[in-house]
């Protein structure tokens, strides 16, 4: 298998299933499913977007074809399934499963020599920014997204957040900021500068005596900076040339 390329689809599919896509494209393709033109061209953009992610020509037109089929299968079937279950986050995660499963088995058929060359655009002397670059994509908004539906799924919801639109956006802003720290102090072995930021933490927003509020804030910064010292971890010993 191509790790390069992986890696590729990985960031082409992360960008284009997380940041090209809109609240109100989601909520469209829920509505009306396979009907949705939504579902049609965001798959699109995730497959023209891998398309020129690993610069395979036409040789990777039956994978395009692939790549496009199989994300509005994968979504409609998202669509169908989700309305009924009473908990998000396993779907959710099947979902991306699912989606990372075509991308590995083009990456086990397929192989393309710009695929090196863009990856190596991303090196820095003997520092590979790749698959840091894919890290923090990561923890950003699709992070966020996931704490979301696990505080939600298990009731952990402050009624605050959950009305005032300004508050969720800011708390995800602190949210990746958060975790952008804690992956450079992971990196660093700065494990001490972890434990002061969520002291800190805890000092501004515990002052609140209202229980659902401190909950809330507790599971979702736990969360936070658990995804965080993980993802850490695993880019340190995955790709431990990067020292």
């Amino acid at each position: 298998m191509n790790l390069i390329i992986l890696f590729e689809l990985v960031l082409a599919h992360v960008v284009g299933d997380f940041y090209c896509q809109t609240d109100k494209s989601c909520q469209e393709k829920l509505q009306r499913k396979f009907k949705s033109k939504s579902l049609y061209f965001h798959s699109l953009v995730i497959a023209l977007l891998s398309w020129d992610m690993v610069g395979g020509g036409l040789g990777f037109f039956p994978y395009f074809i692939l790549l496009w089929g199989s994300h509005i299968l994968i979504d409609w079937g998202k669509t169908i399934v989700e309305p009924s279950q009473k908990k998000r986050t396993p779907i959710f995660i099947a979902d991306q499963v699912l989606h990372l499963c075509v991308m590995v088995v083009i990456a086990v058929q397929f192989s393309s020599e710009w695929s090196n060359k863009f990856y190596e655009l991303f090196n820095v002397g003997h520092l590979h920014l790749f698959p840091i670059l894919l890290t923090i994509l990561l923890l950003s908004k699709p992070t966020n997204i996931l704490i979301k539906l696990i505080l939600s799924d298990y009731h952990i919801m402050d009624s605050n957040t959950r009305s005032c639109s300004q508050t969720r956006e800011a708390g995800a802003l602190i949210g990746s900021l958060e975790r952008l720290l804690t992956l450079c102090f992971v990196l660093l072995g700065e494990f001490e500068a972890i434990g002061f930021i969520i002291a800190a933490k805890s000092i501004l927003r515990f002052k609140d005596n209202e229980r659902p509020k401190t909950e809330y804030v507790l599971a979702g910064t736990l969360l936070s900076f658990g995804i965080a010292i993980l993802m850490g971890i695993l880019l340190k010993y995955k790709y431990s040339y990067l020292y």
